[in-house]
């Protein structure tokens, strides 16, 4: 977290300490639902170790919008941000170690200290260039050739996530996907 953070914005010793204090650690075991869609999103954390996906539920469907791995940021940002029940739910896929801030503690943390605004802003600009990037992707690809690019830069996805989640990622069928897989040779 303290690289991932000083890359972004330099932090004072006082400011480490702030974090350190007022971040909680929390290891989560595999399978545990860290957010329910529907439910208030009252907290942001940064993933140190593991694998999360953030997912949202279309009737009895689960449609998997994107995966979050050691080094990211975590949470509903949206739905925080707007004081707004999540729209999304995540699961952890993998045994997690979050730092977890909850809403007090990160408005304390913003009052603060200036850094602490600018590293805030930084991190919201940099996910939502990600995210806008990730939809401009999805929608400009077929699931095909967004599989092959997987595939071609050495993905953690297909190493670490279940081919099914990976399919409904990519908005197909596992029975798709498996199509799709011996086409390209995989």
């Amino acid at each position: 977290m303290r690289q991932a953070f000083e890359a972004l914005v330099p932090l004072s010793p006082r400011a480490w300490c702030e974090i350190e204090r007022r971040g909680r650690v929390l290891d989560v075991p595999k399978g545990t639902l860290l957010l329910r869609q529907g439910e208030p999103v009252d907290w942001l954390g940064f993933l140190e170790e593991g694998l999360l996906r953030q997912f949202h539920l279309a009737g009895a469907r689960e449609i998997n919008l994107g995966f979050e791995r050691e080094g990211g940021y975590v949470g509903a940002y949206d739905a925080y941000m707007q004081g707004k029940p999540s729209g999304v739910a995540l699961e952890a896929l993998e045994e997690c170690r979050i730092m977890r801030f909850e809403r007090p503690d990160l408005d304390a943390l913003l009052v603060l200290e200036p850094a602490f605004r600018e590293l805030f802003a930084r991190i919201s600009e940099a996910e939502l260039a990600r995210r806008i990037e990730e939809e401009r992707h999805a929608r400009t690809h077929t699931p095909e050739e967004r599989y092959a690019e997987l595939e071609r830069s050495g993905s953690y996805l297909l190493r670490r996530v279940p081919l099914y989640h990976v399919a409904s990622y990519l908005g197909v069928t596992p029975e798709t996907l498996s199509r799709i897989r011996a086409r390209l040779g995989s």
